[in-house]
């Protein structure tokens, strides 16, 4: 009877972290982008189509495979309108490295993949596919390390998962987010010599209880029932010792 009802609690505490997270966004690039009810998306800069070489599989079923998105060597903006109401917001996405990247202190240095949100310079990350010895990916989980992730076979590429990237994660409230990415370096060649990619772009939102039903009343009541239980279970067991 404890064990079940503990059990029981524990199952409730999951349910209630599990639930404080919506997905407002994501894009795989093979198939319509989903957006949440009342949000409005849209994605400039570089160009949806080039292929990958894989598939190559990241964390929580994201992956590399089909088409994805090609920065060109240039910066793009995700702008997302009409977000509901939020205290958090999380992005997650497989970003790729590719070609001749050279590092911060290569033969034609400094290459830097910058990411912003609103404004507000997040990551700044750097690889050596072709020289240099600084890979910074801020967080990020290396996948693939001087592979080949795109239809490029004359340079390596670097594919890195990006859910372990902490800043990833922040507070935010406002009803629209601008994601931008954008490379910089006095040695940045752009596309084709250097490039980027992303894949499985995907943007949650927390504290939101409207939208993914996590209202504090009926969470405290289950637990307010687990509790009850556990004293009914040792009340039993009072009577059997008696």
């Amino acid at each position: 009877m404890r064990r079940y009802l503990a059990g029981s609690m524990m199952a409730v505490a999951l349910w209630s972290v599990q639930s404080d997270a919506a997905l407002i966004y994501s894009n795989n690039f093979d198939t319509p982008a989903f957006k949440a009810a009342g949000v409005s998306a849209s994605l400039t800069g570089g160009f949806v189509g080039a292929v990958s070489a894989g598939p190559y599989a990241g964390s929580l079923g994201k992956s590399w495979a089909g088409n994805y998105f090609n920065g060109n060597g240039a910066s793009a903006t995700l702008t997302l309108t009409g977000l509901p109401v939020h205290t958090g917001v999380n992005v997650d996405l497989l970003l790729g490295f590719l070609n001749s990247w050279d590092s911060r202190n290569g033969t034609v240095a400094r290459d830097d993949l910058n990411l912003y949100i609103d404004g507000r310079l997040l990551l700044s990350m750097t690889t050596n596919n072709a020289s240099g010895t600084v890979v910074d990916f801020d967080g990020g989980t290396l996948l693939v390390n001087d592979g080949q992730i795109d239809s490029n076979r004359f340079f390596s590429d670097d594919l890195v998962d990006m859910a372990t990237a902490s800043l990833l994660t922040l507070a935010h409230t406002a009803p629209s987010l601008t994601l931008r990415i954008t490379p910089t370096g006095r040695g940045w060649q752009g596309w084709p010599d250097e490039g980027w990619g992303m894949d499985a772009l995907r943007v949650s939102v927390t504290g939101d209880e409207s939208t993914h039903g996590v209202p504090v009343g009926p969470t405290l009541s289950l637990f307010g029932i687990g509790l009850a239980g556990l004293g009914l279970a040792r009340w039993h067991g009072a009577r059997r010792r008696g």
